[in-house]
């Protein structure tokens, strides 16, 4: 039977943690009754300290990437979504039993599992993640995410103590984490390559960014204005993504995958065992997509703005408007040339990554079971998020997985490309 569990250490031979089930939905209703909603767990969210300016003539206030919003999430359920900006989250039913050496391996401390758990006295404490491991039917398994603890709910004080665990996956640490300018420095030369080295550099080890990263040349530079004051790894990280036309997934062992949507296209793969749901649901392009981009005239930024249009052949959707931090600069009331030319090699790149990305597959589909290990369609970039959870309802509890697609109209507002040269004329 396919299964869930945590494992305390690489060893085969480490410590097992079992899932203790809740038959009926007792537990999940005390969970319901004790936190009104809005102060549930994980209902609150984590807002970011960056605004791109309004253009007031055209009314369009600007945000950062913004993903769209998940699910709750319920007793045995690990809610699995991709981005930097939204977190892996679960939330495990543990027994008295095994809750001693879960928190003392999580947490760094020693607990003989009476009375209240306690702190380490430490701040902050030990962070050690255990292994969320997933079994098929043949009992062939696999790591599934590295996820860290968060302080346990106990449920009742009796002998048969149950205790609800918060786990969350790297991300969560990574939007209480910030870079400051010093570790990123960027400047009129600095490049994606270099912002994404540096960044992977001043950030703790838990966080690994994968090398192998496409950029295209029309992205030219980023904005040093973005990164002129401390930054959470989290954002700072889906604003490079959003910005080069890709997106971010997180892969089994905890390491971020920066991914092209030709990657996310050839891991798109529908499941076999798929047990219902739809795929391919027809994606809607946009119908035409406007791009704003400031003017500055003989060096100076008078705040003026401009935008370009581009109309999309086969489309569906509602408009869409992108604000770039590029600078369109004129120099005796002339357009510059080769900042024109920048600029129109930038509207071309985020029309095409727009329309590849509308275009891709949509789906929604359950499985039985453990997530598809031949697919790996949770670290694709088409998904918004995959849901594991214990099923209960049954004589048996069965684990089912589900995959849901982002919506096709989801797209960032925001590009931080930034023209490289800046000043460039006497």
């Amino acid at each position: 039977m396919s299964e869930m569990f945590f494992q305390l250490g690489p060893e085969s031979s480490a410590p097992k943690i079992p899932l203790t089930m809740d038959y009926e939905g007792q537990v999940s209703q005390y969970l319901q009754n004790r936190f009104r909603q809005g102060e549930r767990i994980f209902d609150h969210g984590i807002l970011d300290d960056y605004e791109m300016p309004v253009i007031h003539s055209e009314a369009v206030v600007h945000e950062p990437p913004r993903e769209t919003e998940l699910p709750p999430v319920g007793i045995n359920e690990l809610l699995f979504p991709t981005g930097m900006t939204r977190f892996g989250r679960g939330l495990f039913l543990i027994d008295k039993e095994h809750i001693a050496a879960l928190v003392n391996f999580c947490w760094g401390i020693t607990w003989d599992g009476s009375g209240q758990i306690p702190t380490d006295g430490g701040d902050p404490r030990t962070l050690n993640s255990a292994a969320l491991y997933v079994t098929d039917d043949l009992d062939n398994r696999w790591l599934f995410q590295p996820l860290y603890m968060l302080p346990p709910i106990q449920v009742d004080s009796t002998d048969n103590q149950l205790f609800i665990v918060p786990m969350v996956d790297l991300r969560w640490l990574a939007l209480h984490d910030s870079i400051d300018p010093s570790e990123t420095t960027v400047n009129s030369t600095t490049t994606w390559t270099d912002l994404i080295n540096s960044i992977n550099a001043a950030t703790p080890s838990y966080i690994v960014i994968d090398p192998t990263i496409t950029v295209p040349t029309a992205y030219l530079q980023p904005d040093p204005g973005y990164f002129s004051a401390n930054r959470s790894v989290a954002y700072a990280l889906d604003h490079f993504a959003t910005s080069t036309g890709n997106r971010i997934v997180l892969g089994n062992s905890g390491i971020i995958n920066i991914e092209s949507y030709g990657d996310a296209l050839g891991m798109s793969t529908l499941p076999d065992r798929a047990m219902f749901g739809s795929h391919n649901a027809g994606p809607m392009i946009p119908d035409n997509i406007q791009i704003s981009y400031r003017r500055l005239y003989d060096h100076a930024d008078n705040g003026s703005w401009g935008n370009v249009e581009a109309d999309l052949p086969q489309h569906s959707g509602a408009e869409r408007h992108y604000v770039t931090t590029f600078y369109a600069e004129y120099y005796s009331e002339q357009f510059d040339p080769s900042s024109q030319a920048d600029l129109e090699a930038l509207a071309n790149q985020i029309v095409l990554n727009s329309a590849e990305w509308s275009s891709g597959p949509n789906y929604a589909v359950t499985l039985p079971g453990g997530p598809d290990n031949a697919t790996n369609l949770e670290r694709c970039a088409f998904t918004d998020y995959t849901l594991i959870k214990v099923d209960c309802s049954a004589a048996i509890p069965q684990l089912m997985t589900t995959y849901q697609s982002r919506k096709p109209n989801f797209y960032s507002p925001v590009n931080l490309s930034q023209q490289p040269g800046l000043y460039r004329h006497p």
